[in-house]
């Protein structure tokens, strides 16, 4: 059995930093929103900026996870099924 074009780990890692951007996104959010309503214009400000890049760095991680599933998916459909 040959190793796998895309290991496991990666996949999981991928995961894993999505939801932990997902998660900091929301709060970053949140605080934002909370920031602007108590009248602190700049941090709202810093925390909508901070929000944003969390929302890239989302995107970016979940288009890569899309992708290295697919790859991990094309190279596995080419093993032989008794190869498992």
């Amino acid at each position: 059995m040959r190793e796998s074009l895309v290991p496991r780990w990666v996949l999981l890692l991928l995961l894993a930093v999505a939801l932990v951007l997902l998660v900091a996104t929301v709060v970053a959010l949140a605080l934002g929103l909370l920031l602007s309503a108590l009248g602190d214009a700049a941090g709202s400000a810093a925390l909508n900026y901070v929000a944003v890049a969390c929302g890239g760095l989302l995107a970016t991680d979940l288009v890569c996870l899309v992708l290295a599933q697919a790859v991990k998916m094309l190279a596995d459909a080419d093993e032989p099924p008794d190869a498992k």
